[in-house]
């Protein structure tokens, strides 16, 4: 069988390790299956028998997803508890799905940002331990910005508030 850029082929399997049936399709259209021989050729008499078919996407939807596809990735349908991790909670994804691109930018910017923010707060941290002054650089360029010895601590906790924020619902 040839494999193409959306095709799909695989068998399903005895408990003998023999191929019984074929499934054949591609990812984005559909699946078909029909039984087969030790080899794995169709049998004589058989025909293919589609058992997936994609959803046709709503109308006008900009990303041509399906209805699950919306559905599970959707803030609103997601479970109660989420982990911090799911991309649900981001803000961009959520703006994203609204519609609000510039804003879906704009906090993408943001989260991209404070990581790196953080890690600097975190080389403050050390240079603050050992006794030194931080190193400061330019405050014009916001990824050089260092954290003066006033702020610090402040600083560090919005940035552990804005990077971990407990979401309620």
């Amino acid at each position: 069988m040839k494999a193409g850029r959306y095709e799909v082929d695989g068998y399903v399997y005895s408990a003998a390790e023999e191929p019984k049936i074929m499934i054949t399709g591609k990812w984005n259209k559909s699946l078909s299956c029909q039984p087969c021989d030790q080899e794995g050729d169709p049998l004589p008499g058989t025909e293919l028998k589609e058992i997936w078919r994609v959803a046709p996407a709503p109308q006008g939807d900009k990303y041509q997803y399906t209805q699950f596809a919306h559905k599970i990735n959707s803030f609103d349908t997601a479970p109660k508890k989420l982990l911090a991790s799911d991309s649900r909670l981001r803000p961009d994804r959520y703006a994203l799905e609204k519609g609000d691109m510039s804003k879906s930018g704009a906090e993408k910017s943001s989260l991209e940002t404070l990581p790196e923010l953080k890690e600097l707060c975190r080389a403050d941290v050390l240079h603050l331990s050992r006794g030194v002054m931080p190193p400061m650089c330019s405050t014009q360029n916001p990824r050089n910005l260092r954290l003066s010895y006033l702020c610090h601590s402040q600083w560090c906790t919005q940035l552990d508030n804005d990077i971990n924020p407990t979401r309620s619902r």
